[in-house]
């Protein structure tokens, strides 16, 4: 079993809509407890801003990623 970490999104201004592999899991501040691995994430804001990310989360650790629009 690949195990699961633990996901914190932040953003400024928070209230970014936050996918993950294309899925909406919800609004900035989020913590998420995903699958461990490699995953993209895409941010968008209020005003239609998008911002791409990859983040590696580890088993049993606390990944945060902060993004400013």
């Amino acid at each position: 079993p690949q195990g699961m970490g633990t996901l914190i999104v932040s953003s400024d201004p928070s209230g970014a809509e936050v996918f993950l592999g294309g899925a909406n899991i919800g609004q900035t501040p989020i913590e998420i407890d995903v699958p461990a691995g490699a995953h993209d994430l895409k941010l968008v804001d209020s005003g239609g801003q998008s911002k791409s990310k990859a983040v590696n989360v580890r088993k049993g650790r606390v990944s945060k990623v902060d993004v400013a629009f």
